[in-house]
């Protein structure tokens, strides 16, 4: 019968194993659980005087942007052939 842990069984002796590696699987899993998904690192922060520079940045951009991508689409739309 194995190592069965019933009363009528002469030379099995009783112990407490199975429940203290239970225990000790529990706190394991309590552990691991309790631990970060992954370590997170401070974030920069912007200033008000940053974000109005950045802003002036994209509006001096913005023509350049515009013609680049007029031009763009003129050259897609090209359809003349040149032979």
């Amino acid at each position: 019968m194995g190592n069965a842990q019933d009363d009528d069984t002469a030379n099995v002796v009783k112990s407490d194993l199975g429940k203290k590696l239970h225990k000790g699987i529990k706190t394991k899993r309590d552990a691991k659980n309790a631990q970060p998904m992954y370590k997170k690192d401070e974030q920069p922060v912007t200033e008000a005087e940053e974000v109005k520079s950045v802003v002036a940045e994209v509006k001096k951009v913005e023509p350049i942007v515009a013609e680049e991508i007029k031009r763009m689409r003129s050259i897609s739309g090209y359809n003349e052939k040149t032979q």
